[in-house]
């Protein structure tokens, strides 16, 4: 694939420079539908939506790279000149003068006289330099730029395999207020073919608007309602009102997929109105859907969400594209596209998240003072580690609502409701729709049905309504107010599956995570010991990685147990998940090496604790290590400090070892990551850099003939130290050691 990168810089504010970018990105995507066809693509960097970069100075390398590294570069000018796009059009110049490339191209827009007079006058010389009347000319400008390129000059990129295309379908009406929608959108699917289409991965997303039954493109007549039902994922938006074309493909998407049965797959979402209830039309589409097609929909608040919903769904296609994944209140879809997790109403509205969040700011707060203790150190450790199993799991939940509520899904008008309400935060209405006393009611009158076997009792329908009440009761409230009634459901869930071999068994395995989280370590390795037994059986449909996960979880639970035979099971339970996650990474590499990673370093650490084991503990660290260094190549802002981590954890590993020279090496190893990403975020990531440093000092302090340079550290350490002394726990702790030191 021959990659042509054009970059494009305008003014932020201007709105005719907001349309002029819009209209040339949507001319881009239509270009492209083209030109992939010849085994050519074109990728444009609109910087002013590069993750808001302009509020973040730590995005500004990343920019210029991408300027540096373009074929051309065009800079729109409105009515004036903006500072920051004057900054990149300047390192464009200079970088144009030493490597004759990027060709230059700068645009005013008629009617801005003065900005004009004064661009002329200043870089006339050194770019192509014209007027223009409005976006048609500038979409013109780039088709005519296109044909005149010598792409036999451009590299190839990508794997050299034939091209798979994966065809999407977006319908978003009529209504101008879906306008910010479809431009997002459409910018998310530019982001995913800019990094999959050099591994062969091409979405084309075919983009309707408007209430006519078809349009023409590139000179023929276009039918939409076939466009919708021949797409993989045909996605339909509305808001206030529902042109007539829209249900027509509705429909026609929905009837193709009861005859495939495989696609389209229909995802249909509606935008909540702020304090009004839906319009007439938008009424009786959702009686239309919900009772004649039976059809489950979505409502939705942020368009993130919707994001997040198609990211849930490439991750299904089978196309070794890794699904949404969460670090850090982040969520990293494929693509690149991160999204915040307050923007999005199950997180942002989980009580439960909130009470976490509350009680780790009080205990950093004690951290700040003199009266914290180690036992607040692991505190805060603990309460980090809930806040991501429970990010986790949110996350979880509503990818697999999206993933299962689609055209043709089975579920209940109950569980439809219910999903409806979480997805949106509304936890007080899901749990009144999932009230113990229905639920209590359902199973005790299944369960005596079950057990008397009068008749074929569906089951499975009751467990979910269960599992979703245990999600609702695990988001809404805070760790302890309602683990009795959680383990109860749990248990109901777990006798049903005893009782009924038709209902799926994987829940034993968030129950036996449950257990051990609240160290009930007993009652886990039991639950976790049935779903085994049910997983090793030859007719069971569980793939390699759920079984991977639950070898390793039984791995876990054994390895901290101190009996000998606990301790026997755990390595054959770690041994077995990892013959697994192998095989799987080995064909889904981006979908299973980080998890590999994480197996390699639990081993390292099972290992690390036995005096007679530390090699085989050696060789698994080094294998995590290998892992995570191509991980933090590909994504450096999500692995790039869990790198430094392991660098400077294999420091410590070594120098107990007396192996001083590997020490030194991973000890600077991690000091020169922890120093680079200091430099962008500071407040985040300078008392990991006072640590390294006082670790280091400590390191050559043992050596007399290197205390100059132990001297060194200890100065940089104490240096950042006093800086955080007051907000973080480890910089006190160095503060007060080294104080004193140089006084």
């Amino acid at each position: 694939m021959k990659v042509l990168q054009i970059f494009i810089a305008s003014s932020i504010s201007e709105d005719t420079m907001k349309q002029d970018r819009a209209v040339l990105s949507a001319y881009a995507e239509r270009l492209n539908d083209r030109l992939v066809k010849e085994d050519r693509y074109l990728r444009l960097i609109l910087c002013e939506e590069e993750d808001q970069f302009v509020a973040q100075g730590g995005k500004q390398n990343e920019i210029d790279q991408k300027l540096i590294a373009s074929n051309a570069a065009l800079f729109l000018v409105g009515e004036k000149l903006g500072s920051f796009t004057r900054g990149e059009l300047e390192v464009a110049v200079e970088q144009r003068r030493l490597m004759r490339k990027p060709e230059l191209f700068l645009r005013i827009r008629a009617g801005n006289d003065e900005a004009a007079d004064a661009v002329k006058a200043e870089y006339a010389s050194c770019c192509d330099l014209a007027e223009y009347s409005g976006s048609e000319e500038l979409a013109a400008w780039l088709e005519r730029y296109i044909g005149s390129v010598d792409w036999n000059a451009i590299p190839e990129e990508g794997t050299g395999r034939a091209l798979k295309e994966v065809k999407f379908f977006l319908s978003v009406g009529e209504d101008d207020e879906l306008k910010a929608e479809s431009l997002q959108l459409g910018a998310y699917f530019r982001q995913l073919n800019d990094t999959y289409v050099r591994r062969g991965i091409y979405f084309r997303l075919f983009f309707w608007r408007g209430g006519e039954d078809g349009y023409c493109e590139a000179g023929r007549r276009v039918d939409a309602r076939h466009e919708a039902a021949d797409s993989e994922i045909a996605l339909f938006l509305f808001f206030r009102s529902v042109p007539e074309g829209a249900k027509q493909e509705l429909d026609a998407a929905y009837e193709h997929f009861k005859q495939d049965k495989t696609k389209p797959k229909i995802l249909t979402f509606f935008r909540r109105a702020e304090g009004e209830d839906a319009y007439d039309e938008v009424k009786a589409l959702l009686t239309h859907i919900g009772a004649d097609i039976k059809h489950y929909y979505n409502l939705y608040e942020q368009v993130d969400s919707i994001k997040l919903a198609i990211a849930t769904h490439i991750g299904k296609l089978g196309l070794d594209i890794a699904d949404p994944f969460i670090h850090e209140g982040k969520i990293y879809l494929p693509g690149g596209e991160t999204i915040d997790t307050s923007l999005l109403a199950p997180f942002a509205k989980s009580g439960a998240l909130r009470a976490l969040t509350k009680e780790l700011e009080s205990c950093r707060a004690l951290l700040r003072t003199r009266d914290a203790t180690q036992e607040t150190v692991q505190r805060e450790k603990q309460l980090i580690r809930e806040i991501s199993s429970l990010e986790t799991s949110i996350l979880k939940d509503t990818m697999t609502m999206y993933f299962e509520m689609v055209g043709g899904s089975n579920a209940s008008e109950q569980e439809a409701e219910a999903y409806r309400a979480l997805s949106c935060g509304d936890y007080d209405r899901a749990e009144e729709i999932l009230s113990p006393e229905v639920l209590e009611k359902e199973y005790a009158t299944k369960t005596k049905l079950l057990d008397q076997s009068r008749e074929m009792v569906q089951m499975q329908s009751t467990v979910n309504k269960m599992l979703l009440r245990i999600r609702t009761l695990r988001a809404k409230y805070a760790p302890g107010q309602k683990d009795e009634e959680i383990v109860g459901w749990y248990e109901r869930v777990r006798e049903t599956i005893r009782k009924d071999p038709s209902v799926d068994p994987s829940p034993l395995y968030d129950y036996a995570k449950f257990l051990y989280e609240h160290h009930n370590i007993a009652r886990a390795l039991e639950i976790g010991k049935m779903l085994a037994a049910r997983y090793s059986d030859p007719e069971s449909s569980a793939d390699k990685w759920q079984k991977a996960r639950l070898w390793n979880l039984l791995g876990l639970i054994c390895s901290t147990m101190t009996d000998k035979r606990a301790r026997r099971d755990a390595v054959c339970y770690y041994e077995d998940a990892l013959e697994l996650l192998e095989e799987l990474a080995e064909k889904e590499p981006e979908k299973y090496d980080g998890d590999v990673a994480m197996l390699y370093n639990n081993l390292g650490v099972f290992y690390g604790a036995d005096a007679k084991r530390q090699k085989e503990a050696e060789e698994y660290y080094l294998q995590a290590l290998g892992i995570r260094k191509r991980l933090a190549a590909k994504h450096p802002s999500v692995y790039e400090p869990d790198l430094a981590k392991t660098y400077h954890n294999f420091g410590v590993f070594y120098s107990d070892e007396g192996r001083r020279q590997e020490a030194g090496e991973y000890y600077l190893k991690a000091l020169e990551i922890w120093k680079r990403l200091a430099e962008s975020q500071p407040s985040v990531h300078e008392p990991y850099l006072a640590v390294a440093y006082y670790n280091l000092g400590v390191f050559y302090s043992d050596d007399s003939d290197q205390s100059e340079q132990a001297e060194g550290y200890y100065k940089q350490a104490v240096a950042i130290a006093q800086k955080y002394c007051r907000t973080n726990f480890y910089c006190a702790q160095i503060y007060d050691m080294l104080k004193n030191y140089f006084s």
